[in-house]
């Protein structure tokens, strides 16, 4: 009984360790964080909801990866290496990263499904290492995962952006973890600005 106990405490603890918290709550974007167990980096979600919007434009945007440059903050390339259908590709992105810190790199894979009928959809993003030789003066980020959630809701699109990487290098985790609630209330006020175009 008493292993029972310290199992449901150790569950409790290790579910309270990983709970949303909210960082951001401004312009109808709601950017969230939590720990991640083995990384010092945390991971982040941010959540909005695009009005009188068609969800295939969201996701016409998300996908698009030679607009890249227009959507993620700091984005200075963005390039297709694959393209497996119209929202499934293989692609390279190049970020700047604020002085002293070195720029980054990184090849992803995203994976679109669409559920029958178009009321939602979801875009599974992976980083993969090894797909592209290193370049120099840049860090490869070469682990990374995370999503674009996608869901109509009357005239409306609810979108979820969550991720968790590792930036690689030698940045700290305490200016890794400033950066990322930023990142996704920058990306979700590109995203609302593209869409309304």
């Amino acid at each position: 009984m008493m292993h029972l106990f310290a199992a449901t405490l150790l569950l409790l603890h290790t579910t309270v360790e990983r709970d949303w918290v909210l960082r951001k709550d401004k312009d109808a974007i709601k950017v969230y964080t939590r720990s991640v167990e083995g990384s010092a980096i945390d991971e982040f979600k941010a959540v909005s909801l695009l009005k009188d919007t068609q969800l295939m434009d969201v996701l016409n945007v998300v996908t698009n990866v030679r607009g890249f440059d227009k959507f993620f903050p700091d984005c200075s390339e963005a390039y297709v290496l694959e393209q497996d259908g119209r929202y499934d590709t293989v692609h390279y992105i190049k970020t700047d990263a604020p002085f002293p810190v070195s720029d980054r790199d990184g090849v992803y894979e995203q994976r679109t499904t669409i559920a029958p009928g178009g009321g939602s959809a979801k875009v599974v993003i992976r980083a993969l290492a090894g797909r592209l030789p290193v370049k120099q003066g840049l860090v490869r980020i070469t682990r990374g995962s995370g999503s674009w959630d996608l869901l109509q809701v009357g005239a409306d699109v609810k979108v979820t952006y969550q991720f968790h990487g590792d930036p690689g290098g030698s940045v700290p985790a305490w200016l890794a973890n400033s950066f990322i609630v930023d990142h996704p209330f920058n990306t979700m006020k590109n995203l609302r600005d593209l869409v309304t175009k």
